[in-house]
């Protein structure tokens, strides 16, 4: 991400993935989304297909938390920029919908793609990139998120972070500038309020919030946390970015491939886990994102590539584990990010740079009003183990490689809670 654009050639070499991934932990699905504004012929800025957040037929509370005129919406350095959060006045909750909208511009010049962030109280609310910019184009875009299942985060005032690490002078000299807001949507008869996780909580230990560098094959986001007791249902909520000699992870190469065509190594595969207290709660799937500077620039003027602009999290169901979180007792949750190559090390090419991803991870915990103590069990956790199996073919001319990795990687875990309305499975 913070490399210059380049166009990578893989015409000696074919690098195929296939996952196969069964497990406990699915996807929550999304309200059905909207179709967003239209767009028009001959755009030359950007063009973003991304639909909008469904949104009810009322007037919402608005929060501005920068604009982009002012120190916090100009990011033209190498830092994060702290605001203060504070929840909409005369506008309390519980809200239907909150939606985070935020408004980016890069002026024309010479820049590239960065990796962009908006935290509050630690919890991201927005993850995504910037576009690239050019001589003659200087293009704005919009990008939204429903974060109502942020609302007991939103609900107090807290610290925040918009971030945009960005290198900024003669030679790289696109100004990146941005505005956010906060829409709330108060709840009314006709416009119900959902239920909402009751603790909001974030993996890492900035206060106001940041990613967490995970370096492929060791140092994993860690949290040691005492949780209340009452747990009746929790969700990790993750997004993994990668960065650095993992932006093109997907073709990366396998030993000693790697180093003889002087690029990134761990095969083209890659896989997030969750562990809780040492045992696999969860796998997320990595997105080959494709940033406005990846592979040939040009291929994203005007249109991005899916979800570039804006990161969907992955969200896994760990209330299996609930019996064990409700024990009173801390318990550490970790992400980390395995390769296809068990021998992988990072930093073995000096030449291409560390391998890692930065990492947002936000847990979500709905608590059951009718205990203030519930007991329960994790009563399976049958897990295959990542098996990334290698295929490396050399042709008969000696010259041209194909290269294939394939990882069949099964989860399964169930569990049980004793509640007041009685024992409850949970799967």
């Amino acid at each position: 991400m913070q490399s210059p654009p380049f166009v990578r050639s893989r015409l000696l070499v074919l690098a195929t993935v296939g996952v196969l991934t069964a497990m406990s932990a699915a996807a929550v699905m999304a309200p059905q989304p909207i179709v967003g504004p239209p767009i028009k012929i001959g755009e030359t800025g950007a063009a973003v297909a991304d639909p909008l957040v469904p949104v009810p037929a009322e007037t919402p509370c608005v929060v501005t938390l920068y604009t982009a005129g002012s120190t916090t919406g100009t990011f033209d350095d190498y830092s994060a920029h702290p605001f203060n959060y504070t929840p909409p006045a005369g506008c309390n909750g519980p809200w239907n919908k909150v939606v985070f909208k935020a408004d980016f511009n890069v002026t024309t010049g010479r820049q590239y793609d960065r990796t962009a962030s908006v935290w509050i109280g630690g919890v991201d609310v927005y993850f995504g990139t910037t576009q690239e910019p050019s001589k003659s184009r200087s293009p704005s875009w919009h990008v939204e998120r429903d974060v109502t299942d942020l609302s007991a985060v939103l609900m107090g005032a807290h610290p925040g972070n918009a971030v945009v690490y960005n290198i900024y002078n003669s030679t790289y000299n696109g100004s990146i500038t941005g505005s956010a807001e906060l829409d709330f949507y108060p709840a009314t008869p006709e416009f119900p309020a959902p239920r909402v996780p009751d603790q909001v909580l974030s993996l890492g230990s900035d206060p106001a919030g940041n990613t967490v560098s995970i370096y492929t094959d060791q140092t994993p986001m860690t949290a040691t946390l005492t949780l209340p007791t009452n747990i009746d249902r929790a969700y990790l909520d993750v997004t993994a970015e990668p960065q650095s000699g993992d932006e093109f992870w997907y073709s990366c190469f396998p030993e000693p491939y790697d180093l003889q065509l002087n690029d990134c190594g761990g095969t083209a595969f890659r896989e997030a886990e969750v562990s809780i207290d040492g045992k696999r709660a969860g796998i997320v799937p990595i997105s080959g994102w494709v940033y406005t500077g990846g592979v040939d620039p040009y291929l994203w003027r005007p249109i991005p590539g899916v979800q570039t602009l804006e990161f969907e999290p992955y969200r896994i169901d760990i209330t299996p584990f609930a019996g064990l979180l409700d024990n009173g007792q801390p318990h550490t949750v970790m992400v980390s990010v395995v390769t296809g190559d068990p021998t992988f090390q990072n930093g073995q090419n000096p030449n291409y740079g560390q391998q890692r991803f930065d990492t947002a991870a936000t847990l979500l915990l709905y608590q059951d009003h009718d205990a203030t103590q519930l007991t329960g069990a994790l009563t399976r956790d049958t897990d295959s183990g990542v098996h990334p199996m290698q295929q490396n073919v050399a042709n008969s001319d000696g010259i041209h490689y194909t290269f294939g990795v394939t990882s069949h990687h099964t989860l399964m875990t169930s569990g049980y809670l004793d509640t007041p309305q009685g024992r409850r499975d949970r799967k």
